[in-house]
């Protein structure tokens, strides 16, 4: 049975197994956005089909189906990124070598790049141009046997072994050259690959993982081979049975097929390797997190408990303090005869010019003998300015020059004023208590949603597209670009099915799923007006458009002789049913569908009838991203707890998938 510690990283198994699941949901995508979900780790928004790319170097890449909460700023890196990988096309994905790397090839503007993914101990994430040079990396070094700088040529990490899938049998008689080390530990150096994977390899081929490598027999050897040509078949026909592995009910591994290492431990089959990948090391990153702030929690109320300590012991340190002050003046009101007769006595031998040390010796004989007014007195200072009394065991400095009852009115004020400190003491001491007290609040609540995370919401068919219910409650949908546009008239249009465009170029085709009835002349002006407001019109700042409905069977690919119709553009033949003079005006609004709560885009009359809670916007000159959060901060406001949190689901590059293209600006007629 293998060692069960819970897996930190990818394995080069791993990355051979999940590069064809990779391959098949993102080469021929485009890169929309690049996000920083953490100080190691990158989230690539992947369009059309929104998928969702976590890389995090040193330790993991795939998909998600969970939800990842996103900076509201991006990072400077962050920034970089985005700047030359937004609209790139997925190309390929490789696996270099049999090694810890993926390299995820892309085209932008007809130039190539690539993107480098060390999954190393000392990972990175390195975009480099067609020549190979670094263009943006996650962390720039220089090490010993390579460099990683800007503009400079990458070079790979040195080899950590023979690849794998490569090697034959005769290869392997290089193990008995490793000595006396132990065959686990000579195959691992001499192949590069993880403790687990040496170890099922030996199993597989009944070989005690310790047999030292010189000692290994031909048969042996054989039995690895073997045992390594089951794992080559294995990985080269795809993740079968991938799961994730349990000691207990604690999560160790996630594997693309079944080990004979894991026999005897539960496990948890999964539908694809990607999917096991995401649920295993999701939990081990909400796991770390949950650890961090644990940690954080903890520091911060020792903090808080320290502060509250210190504030204590000063309070307490005060009340002492003006307790003996106090006390001391009060001595020195009830003894005032006697420490003024011996202040006068000293004063008297001073002018008399009797030696200090005289008089200090002929005081303390007299208290000595306990002679009136002396019983008091415990010393003379050396220059004679200063007599120090002692009454009821406390002992007294009292100034010869000065009247007894001016000190003791002194102490008297000291204790004032540092009375006067306990107050602001205690309102610190309230204030502290009150961060305890919310610390100890906010981690209840904290406890009380430690759930595990929410996967992301599916989204409806027509979501892929611009959509909205009609007043009539008829779902229209429209295209976001030339190849949504070319989708959805081939594929989501029925013969019975209206088609509505704008009398602009490049404008959007909308379809009115009429389900075999006639639509009002409501719903067909709702259409029109969606049209021209998500056309170019609105960008340009032009008021008001046309526009035209045919049926399906108007709409044809087929271009004149001679003529070429580009992706997304359509030949509309016969008779057109115009609209002329539709005002460019749009609302976004929160609805309902099946129970789902779901943010709908349309024109205002439409959202109204069918959202209780809705903003209007119009052209103007705001960006998307900050009308996106002010919009969505208006409809929490109106909306129930449970929807609020719906609401919060939302992605903001969902809510600006909303918007029409060009400068936008919240209208002042906000409901309900």
């Amino acid at each position: 049975m293998c060692v069960c510690l819970m897996k930190s990283a990818m394995t080069n198994f791993d990355i051979a197994a999940i590069l064809p699941e990779l391959r098949q949901h993102t080469i021929g995508g485009h890169i929309h956005n690049v996000y920083q979900i953490s100080e190691t780790a990158f989230l690539l928004k992947i369009q059309p089909n929104n998928e969702n790319l976590i890389i995090e170097p040193a330790k993991r890449i795939h998909l998600t189906k969970f939800e990842i909460k996103t900076p509201p700023k991006p990072s400077q890196l962050c920034m970089a990124f985005r700047k030359h990988l937004r609209s790139a096309r997925i190309v390929d994905l490789q696996q270099p070598h049999f090694e810890r790397l993926v390299f995820i090839d892309i085209e932008r503007q007809r130039e190539r790049g690539k993107i480098v993914v060390e999954l190393l101990p000392r990972g990175n994430m390195i975009l480099v141009d067609d020549q190979e040079r670094v263009v943006v990396s996650s962390r720039y070094m220089r090490m010993k046997d390579r460099n990683i700088l800007r503009g400079q040529q990458l070079r790979l990490p040195p080899q950590r072994g023979k690849n794998l899938l490569e090697v034959n049998e005769d290869d392997l008689a290089q193990l008995k050259a490793q000595g006396s080390t132990e065959a686990v530990r000579a195959f691992a150096q001499l192949f590069g690959i993880g403790g687990t994977y040496v170890e099922e390899i030996l199993q597989r081929a009944h070989v005690d993982k310790s047999t030292p490598a010189e000692t290994l027999s031909d048969d042996q050897i054989r039995r690895i081979w073997q045992a390594i040509s089951e794992l080559k078949d294995t990985i080269t026909a795809g993740p079968k049975s991938p799961a994730i592995v349990l000691d207990d009910s604690t999560i160790i591994d996630v594997v693309p097929f079944e080990l004979e290492c894991y026999r005897d431990l539960n496990k948890r089959t999964m539908t694809s390797f990607s999917d096991a990948v995401d649920e295993y090391f999701t939990h081990l990153s909400s796991s770390e997190r949950a650890e961090r702030q644990e940690d954080l929690y903890s520091a911060k109320r020792q903090q808080l408990e320290r502060r509250l300590t210190a504030q204590r012991n000063q309070v307490e340190e005060i009340n002492r303090s003006t307790g003996t002050l106090r006390t001391m003046g009060d001595l020195i009101f009830r003894h005032l005869n006697q420490i003024g007769t011996v202040l006068d006595v000293v004063a008297e031998k001073k002018r008399s010019k009797v030696p200090l040390e005289d008089i200090r010796k002929s005081l303390r004989e007299a208290s000595a003998e306990a002679k009136k007014p002396y019983p008091y007195v415990a010393d003379l200072s050396s220059r004679g300015d200063q007599v120090t009394f002692e009454f009821d065991n406390m002992q007294i400095e009292v100034e010869a020059r000065r009247r007894p009852q001016d000190q003791a009115a002194e102490y008297y004020d000291k204790a004032k004023r540092l009375e006067a400190k306990i107050s602001g003491l205690e309102n610190s001491i309230k204030e502290t208590r009150l961060l305890l007290d919310k610390l100890t609040v906010k981690k209840a609540e904290e406890e009380r949603r430690k759930i595990r995370p929410e996967h992301r919401r599916e989204r409806e068919w027509f979501e892929k597209f611009r959509w909205f219910d009609s007043s009539e409650e008829l779902l229209i949908i429209g295209g976001r670009d030339a190849t949504s546009n070319e989708v959805l008239l081939k594929r989501y249009t029925s013969p019975e099915d209206l088609v509505m465009h704008a009398e602009v170029h490049g404008a959007p085709f909308f379809v009115v799923k009429t389900r075999g009835t006639q639509p009002s002349p409501e719903t067909l002006m709702e259409a029109a007006q969606a049209c021209v407001s998500f056309s170019r019109l609105w960008k340009e700042g032009i008021r008001s458009g046309d526009a035209y409905w045919v049926k399906p069977d108007q709409v044809t690919k087929s271009a004149p002789p001679g003529e070429y119709l580009t992706r997304g553009a359509f030949m509309v033949r016969g008779a057109r049913n115009y609209i002329r003079g539709v005002e460019l005006a749009l609302a976004i609004g929160v609805t309902t569908r099946d129970g789902r709560v779901l943010l709908m885009a349309g024109p205002p009359e439409a959202v109204k009838n069918k959202c209780t809670t809705y903003v209007e916007i119009r052209q103007g000159r705001g960006s998307a991203a900050e009308v996106s959060k002010r919009i969505l901060a208006i409809l929490e406001k109106h909306v129930t707890e449970t929807t609020r949190d719906e609401l919060r689901r939302i992605a903001k590059d969902d809510i600006i998938r909303l918007l029409p293209p060009g400068g936008v600006e919240v209208a002042s007629s906000i409901s309900p």
